[in-house]
C-alpha cells in the first residue's frame, strides 16, 4: 500500500480509483502525478515572477532614491548659486547700494533672494513629497508579493497529502494539538504542526547542502467547528461515572489504628489502598496526537486554576486497533497495552506527582480499564473531524515556515519572504519528483509529453496529458531557480 493509500485509509477516506501509466501498468503511488507535478510547476514559476518583479521593484526604488539624492542636490546648488551671486553683487558694487536708491536697492534685492528660496522650498517640499508617495507605492507592491507569495505555499502546504511526492510524503511526521490559551478559556486553539527531513540529489557528495529539514505550522480557526467550538467536559465524549486513579491513600481507620496503637513499628505500618477521583466533569485542557503514535491528553477539575491539580494519560494509538481486532469479546484489555495515567497536585507551592499508576498492582486491579481505553478512542474519534482535508484548507493559517530553523516567511507586519531560502527547498522538492517524472516519461509513447490513465467506473478510463513545452513555459529560464528546476525535473 502506498503512503497516501495509508495516509487517507487512517482518516477515514478511501481510495476508488486506480491511476495507470501509458501502458497500463499501474502506479506504485495512486494519485494523480500529472496535476501534482503541473501544480508544483505552476506554484514555481508564479513564485519566480513575483520575484523577479520584486527585484524589479526593488533596483526602480533604488534609482527613485538616487534621483532624489540628485534632485535635492541640484536645489541645493541652486541655493548656493543664489546666495553667492547676491554676495557678489554687495561685493562689487559698494556704490550702488550708498546712493540715495539705497533703501528700495536693498529691499528689491532681499525681496529677489526671498521669493528665490521659497520657490527653492516650495519645490524641494513638492518633490520630497511626490518621492515619498512613490516609495511607498512601490514598497506596497513588494509587500503585497510578499503575501502573495506567503498564500501560495500556504494553499500548496494545506493540501500536502495530496501535492507531496511520495519521497516527501513518507518522511512526513504531523503533531496535532489542542489547547486552551489563557487568553480565553472559552475556546480551544488547535495547531497542525508537520515536519519533514528530505535529502536531495547527490547526498553522498555532499550531505550537508543536499539535506533540508522543513516545518510548517497551521493554526485552524474552530469557531465553526463541529464539537470543538468550545471547550468540553469529558462527560460530553459519551462517558459517565469515569472514575480514574490519583494515587494511593491511607484508609482513615488505618489512620485512627495507627494513632492509638502502641505496638512494635512494623505493626504501625499502614495499609494504603487505591484513590480514585470521578472526571465526568472534568475540563479536556490539552490535546496532543503525535501522528499516529501518540495521544496525549490532559484533564482539569477547574479551568480557572490549571496549575493546582491535573490528570495527564498518555495513549499508543495502535493498541486501539489491536485492542478493537483482539479483545472484541472480552472487557479487560491486558497490563501490555494500558497507557500511562499520572496525577500532578500543587501542595505548599510544590507539584506533587504520581506517576505511571496503572503499574501499580492495587490499582490496575481496581480501575475499569475498558471505560479509560474508551475515553481515548472516543477522543481520538472527535479528533478526527479536525483531520478531515477540508478543515485546514477552508480554515487553515499558515503560522509558521521554516527550512533548517531558518525563517522562509516571516509572519510580521508586513509579511517577509525569504525567496532565496525558499527556492533551495523549491528545488529539493523538484528532486523528489524527478523519479516520477522519469518513469512517466518512459512508459509514455508520445515524445515530448506525459501520458497517466485513471480507471473509473464500469472499466472507464480516463487520460491526462500534459506536454513538456508548456511545463518548461511556466518556468523562467533567466532565473537562476529556473533553471535549476528545469534541471532538476529534466524536462
Amino acid at each position: 500500500m502506498t503512503v497516501e493509500a495509508i495516509s487517507q485509509e487512517s482518516k477515514g477516506y478511501s481510495i476508488e480509483h486506480q491511476f495507470l501509466y501509458a501502458d497500463y501498468t499501474p502506479l506504485c503511488d495512486n494519485r494523480n502525478l500529472i496535476e501534482m507535478v503541473k501544480d508544483f510547476v505552476a506554484l514555481t514559476g508564479k513564485l519566480i515572477r513575483l520575484h523577479i518583479d520584486n527585484e524589479k521593484l526593488a533596483s526602480t526604488l533604488k534609482t527613485a532614491e538616487s534621483l532624489r539624492h540628485d534632485v535635492m542636490l541640484a536645489l541645493s546648488q541652486i541655493r548656493t548659486n543664489t546666495a553667492s551671486a547676491m554676495d557678489w553683487f554687495h561685493t562689487n558694487h559698494p556704490d550702488a547700494l550708498v546712493t540715495k536708491l539705497h533703501t528700495s536697492s536693498t529691499a528689491l534685492l532681499n525681496d529677489a533672494s526671498k521669493t528665490i528660496s521659497s520657490l527653492l522650498d516650495n519645490t524641494e517640499a513638492g518633490f520630497d513629497e511626490q518621492h515619498k508617495k512613490y516609495k511607498e507605492d512601490i514598497m506596497t507592491r513588494i509587500n503585497d508579493n510578499h503575501s502573495a507569495a506567503a498564500t501560495l505555499m500556504q494553499s500548496w502546504l494545506s493540501t500536502d497529502y495530496k501535492n507531496f511526492p511520495s519521497l516527501m510524503l513518507s518522511s512526513t511526521f504531523t503533531e496535532l494539538d489542542v489547547i486552551i490559551e489563557s487568553s480565553d478559556l472559552k475556546a480551544y486553539a488547535v495547531y497542525r504542526d508537520t515536519s519533514i527531513n528530505r535529502r536531495g540529489r547527490n547526498t553522498a557528495r555532499n550531505k550537508e547542502k543536499n539535506s533540508m529539514s522543513l516545518n510548517y505550522l497551521f493554526r485552524i480557526d474552530t469557531s465553526e467547528i463541529e464539537f470543538w467550538h468550545g471547550v468540553r467536559k469529558l462527560s460530553e465524549f459519551g462517558l459517565k461515572e469515569l472514575m480514574l486513579p490519583i494515587g494511593m491513600k491511607a484508609p482513615i481507620s488505618q489512620k485512627l489504628k495507627k494513632a492509638f496503637s502502641f505496638g512494635s513499628r512494623k505493626n504501625n505500618d499502614v495499609v494504603k489502598e487505591p484513590e480514585f477521583v470521578k472526571v465526568d466533569d472534568y475540563h479536556l485542557l490539552s490535546i496532543r496526537l503525535d501522528g499516529e503514535k501518540t495521544l496525549f491528553i490532559q484533564l482539569v477539575p477547574d479551568l480557572t486554576k490549571p496549575d493546582s491539580e491535573r490528570i495527564e494519560i498518555t495513549y499508543d494509538v495502535s493498541n486501539f486497533l489491536s485492542l478493537h481486532s483482539q479483545h472484541t469479546d472480552s472487557n479487560t484489555p491486558p497490563e501490555a497495552t494500558l497507557p500511562t495515567i499520572n496525577y500532578k497536585s500543587r501542595k505548599n507551592g510544590k507539584w506533587v506527582e504520581s506517576t505511571d499508576l496503572l503499574r501499580i498492582e492495587e490499582i490496575t486491579q481496581a480501575s475499569d480499564k475498558s471505560k479509560i481505553w474508551f475515553l481515548g478512542t472516543a477522543i481520538l474519534e472527535k479528533l478526527r473531524i479536525l483531520q478531515n482535508v477540508n478543515i485546514v484548507t477552508s480554515m487553515g493559517k499558515l503560522q509558521l515556515l521554516k527550512a533548517n530553523d531558518n525563517d522562509i516567511v516571516l509572519f510580521d507586519a508586513p509579511t517577509k519572504v525569504n525567496f532565496p531560502l525558499l527556492f533551495e527547498l523549491l528545488s529539493l522538492v523538484a528532486s523528489s519528483f524527478t523519479p516520477l517524472i522519469k518513469s512517466l516519461k518512459e512508459k509514455t509513447p508520445v515524445s515530448g509529453e506525459l501520458i497517466l490513465r485513471e480507471e473509473v467506473e464500469k472499466g472507464q478510463r480516463k487520460e491526462y496529458t500534459v506536454r513538456l513545452d508548456d511545463l518548461k513555459s511556466q518556468l523562467p529560464v533567466t532565473h537562476y531557480c529556473g533553471r535549476s528546476v528545469l534541471d532538476i525535473l529534466q524536462l
